[in-house]
């Protein structure tokens, strides 16, 4: 588990939040473009339209390799709990 100050910890979830909704935006715009674009094409799979089937199939796949890489690359492991002399500290640095 890592260490990190009470400045650190924001700057870590900030940047773990970005990268989630990063994320999100990614597997929409599959969404959204498998639906709007393959709407027409008339091949099924399964008896389900190509846009739907590649829409659900996709953005499962998306999600899952997504998830991956934000733990595998972003996620940092720390402890949430603050210490007393740390935001103290912190807080006398950022008035000075």
């Amino acid at each position: 588990m890592k260490k990190l100050n009470y400045k650190e910890k924001f700057i870590q979830m900030n940047k773990e939040a970005r990268a989630t909704w990063i994320l999100f935006l990614i597997m929409l715009l599959w969404w959204i473009f498998t639906g709007i674009f393959l709407k027409d094409v008339d091949i099924k799979i399964f008896y389900i339209p190509l846009w739907a089937f590649l829409s659900t199939i996709g953005t499962m796949i998306i999600s899952t390799i997504g998830v991956i890489i934000l733990v595998k690359k972003v996620f940092v492991n720390f402890e949430l709990d603050e210490d007393e002399e740390d935001f103290i500290e912190e807080m006398s640095k950022d008035h000075e």
